[in-house]
């Protein structure tokens, strides 16, 4: 097994300067000093320590550097309050973590396990080649996975053979997950599912987006069939691009699917969802009330350039209902619509406040390869409001479809620029 050079461009770009990382204040901490997978001095033996010993523990590794290849499951984290640091103190160059977790045999599986247990954290760690890199199961919250504190402390996933990060309920809420680069993954990069609510993936401060990219399944996928996936926040996260944001590396499925009846009320923000094979997002299976806002979805960081996603930029269907993708959205460049919205009980969805087929000044034509937002196959009552849609392949704004009624389109500039000064033709009317 070995690093994707992807994910090794990715560390070398992220170099700082050293920035210390002060331990835990009153933590007891446990010290390894032995790659070996189980015995005196491991991180096998701390991990089991930390669970034994009452209150928040702090494993470091001291005078190492290279692979722990692990050839039985480390135990648990049962114990509140475990951190496992992975930098090291004598990092000269700190481009990719020192400390490698990689599986010795295809079944072993997860790498690291929260089970059931809260305020823990992992960082400065590369897992290579697990089933699930990494588990929470609830009941659990506080949990993080990588820190901002500097390029030292992400981790780095890859080579699962199935989900890399995998969160599940019932009740595994309020977790963390920042400064990671999730690829190379053989399912999803990160799946939240069936009871996981109020948790932060990314952010908008300094070394918080995670790089979710180049995985064969979705980059990022939450399911709410049995409980509740609720009120989750993705923000600032480059899913399916590199991590300057300015080239493609495809999630084989798609870049963030929402799924079933009770995953509702996320918020998708801020992030940068384009190069992905199939479509950019999907919303389907009853979700609802979920709110995508200010991401650039087929276009790059600066909106100045396309990295198209194979599908549609947003496909809303299977009765997936009161979304409402907008404000500040910026959807072109993508092979499909730039928003597609269809079948029975897709009702309700709102677009609002967005770019679709122009770049991110408004002022240039980066059409979506068919229409810039078409309604079709019996979806009713939706609203779009104050877009700017030109440029795109097919028309503006299409409703299709027998029962496909009751559509509202209000203070839309439909075929100009942004100022409705300039004429940017859509393909057809």
């Amino acid at each position: 097994m070995h690093l994707p050079h992807s994910l090794v461009a990715r560390a070398l770009a992220l170099f700082v300067a050293l920035v210390g990382a002060p331990l835990t204040a009153g933590a007891d901490t446990l010290l390894v000093t032995s790659l070996a997978s189980s015995g005196s001095g491991t991180l096998h033996a701390a991990i089991d320590d930390a669970n034994t010993y009452a209150g928040p523990d702090t494993i470091v590794f001291t005078g190492l550097s290279g692979t722990i290849t692990l050839t039985d499951p480390l135990p648990a984290l049962t114990d509140d309050g475990t951190l496992i640091m992975g930098e090291t103190a004598d990092d000269a160059i700190p481009a990719l973590p020192d400390i490698t977790l990689q599986c010795d045999y295809v079944s072993l599986e997860p790498g690291l396990y929260f089970q059931q247990a809260s305020d823990c954290g992992a960082r400065g760690l590369n897992f290579l080649g697990f089933i699930h890199a990494v588990k929470m199961e609830g009941p659990c919250s506080g949990n993080s996975l990588g820190a901002s504190l500097s390029i030292r402390t992400a981790n780095v996933i890859a080579n699962s053979t199935d989900t890399a990060v995998y969160l599940v309920g019932p009740d595994c809420d309020g977790n963390t997950i920042v400064n990671n680069n999730v690829g190379s993954n053989a399912y999803w990069g990160i799946g939240l599912v069936d009871g996981c609510s109020s948790n932060v993936i990314g952010g908008n401060g300094a070394n918080e987006m995670n790089v979710i990219s180049g995985n064969d399944g979705f980059g990022l996928f939450l399911s709410g069939d049995t409980a509740p996936t609720q009120d989750n926040r993705i923000i600032g996260n480059h899913i399916g691009v590199d991590f300057y944001g300015t080239a493609p590396s495809p999630n084989a499925s798609g870049g963030l699917h929402l799924s079933g009846p009770l995953c509702r009320g996320n918020v998708i923000h801020d992030n940068i969802i384009s190069g992905n094979d199939q479509d950019g997002v999907g919303i389907e299976n009853g979700a609802h009330h979920n709110t995508l806002s200010s991401n650039h979805i087929g276009m790059d960081i600066n909106g100045s350039l396309a990295i198209p996603n194979g599908g549609h930029g947003v496909d809303v269907n299977e009765a997936a209902h009161d979304n409402t993708i907008g404000p500040g959205n910026l959807i072109s460049a993508n092979l499909g619509c730039g928003v597609h919205v269809r079948q029975l009980g897709s009702d309700g969805n709102e677009i609002v406040g967005s770019l679709v087929g122009l770049d991110g000044t408004g002022t240039t034509a980066f059409g979506n390869g068919e229409d810039g937002i078409q309604f079709s196959d019996g979806a009713q009552s939706c609203v779009v409001q104050g877009c700017t849609v030109a440029g795109n392949g097919l028309s503006g704004i299409h409703v299709t479809g027998a029962g496909t009624d009751l559509h509202r389109i209000r203070g839309c500039r439909i075929g100009t620029d942004v100022s409705g000064m300039v004429a940017i033709a859509n393909g057809s009317t």
